[in-house]
Order: structure tokens, then C-alpha cells, then sequence
């Protein structure tokens, strides 16, 4: 009866550890990204290379890291699988000062009035138009949809304009695209 005790709680553990989430992939560009008025930012695009990420994932984060800006209202930002798909992050917010941004593909709040650091869903509002041969923001689909179709290895390019007069804004810190994905749990332990 111990010996089925054991073996029992043996198992579980076992199955728990088999459901933990793997560590995310994390790859990064910390270069500054200068948000200019009515223009593209510099650089445009912001390159990632990505490497030995997983084949199979079950969300992607993109995070813009030390984002500030008189009014984000102005600036789209997107990024450009190495497919060449674009997926659209954001048309929509107001004043943000050094926020960490992060947009995935599997949260729930969206950004309202305000932008702070947090996690975001993907967000349309206002449609802005890219630069050089870039679509406009109302021809891209709004975040990652179906990632069964992204093949995450290969270069990521992040696209940021500001489409109004008047304000500029930066991103200090850069950016960073994550893949994370779960142990299966199918079989028998």
C-alpha cells in the first residue's frame, strides 16, 4: 500500500512536471529605435535574427522596451515574420513615458486611455500608413493569428511610423520577440 502510495504521487509529480511550460525563447535587438515626426522611425525596419526557436509554439510576445511618446495616437507599430507576413500590434493609445510594452498573441486586456508597461492583445484603432512598400495598417491582420502558419525562425522585422505632425517619441531600449511553448503531456508516464 505505501509502495502504491509512492508510485501514485511519483506519477503525479511526474505528470505536473511534464505540463510546465518550457522557458520562453527570448531574442533581442537593444538598439534604439527614434520614433520621428510624420516620418518612419530610425531604423526602419529593426531587425531580429531568429535561431533554434521552437517549430511549434503556443505564443509569441513582442515587447518594445523604454517606449515614451507626446501621443501614441500618431504611431503604428507592426513587425514582418521571415515568411514576409506583416502582423499588426498597435494604432491606438495616448502619452506613454519609458514603458515596457509587451503584445501577445494569447492576452486578454487591451490597451485603453492610458498606455503603462503591461501585457496587451493587439490592438486597432486609427488606420496609419507604413513606409516604403510597407501595407497600410488597415490591410494587415491584426495580430499573429493562426501560429500553426509562422515559421518563427529567420528574421523579424519590427516597423514603427508616426503618421501625424507634432510629437516624436523613442523606444530606449528596443525590442524583443519571445516563443513559448508546453511540454506535451500526451503518452503515459
Amino acid at each position: 500500500s505505501r509502495l502504491r502510495t509512492l508510485l501514485i504521487r511519483t506519477a503525479t509529480l511526474a505528470s505536473m512536471l511534464l505540463a510546465a511550460a518550457a522557458p520562453a525563447q527570448t531574442f533581442s535587438n537593444p538598439a534604439t529605435i527614434v520614433i520621428r515626426d510624420l516620418d518612419a522611425a530610425q531604423p526602419y525596419p529593426s531587425n531580429i535574427l531568429v535561431s533554434g526557436a521552437p517549430a511549434r509554439f503556443d505564443s509569441i510576445r513582442v515587447t518594445l522596451r523604454g517606449l515614451s511618446h507626446t501621443f501614441p495616437r500618431d504611431i503604428a507599430v507592426a513587425v514582418r515574420s521571415p515568411s514576409g507576413a506583416y502582423h499588426l500590434l498597435m494604432t491606438v493609445s495616448q502619452r506613454v513615458t519609458n514603458a515596457n510594452v509587451t503584445f501577445s498573441s494569447d492576452a486578454s486586456a487591451i490597451i485603453g486611455d492610458t498606455l503603462s508597461s503591461g501585457t496587451y492583445a493587439p490592438s486597432r484603432g486609427f488606420d496609419r500608413d507604413f513606409r516604403n512598400g510597407v501595407p497600410p495598417a488597415s490591410q494587415m491582420p491584426l495580430g499573429f493569428g493562426s501560429l500553426a502558419n509562422i515559421n518563427p525562425n529567420g528574421i523579424w522585422s519590427l516597423y514603427v511610423v508616426d503618421d501625424i505632425g507634432s510629437d516624436t517619441g523613442v523606444i530606449a531600449a528596443g525590442w524583443s520577440i519571445s516563443f513559448e511553448s508546453s511540454l506535451s503531456t500526451s503518452g503515459t508516464t
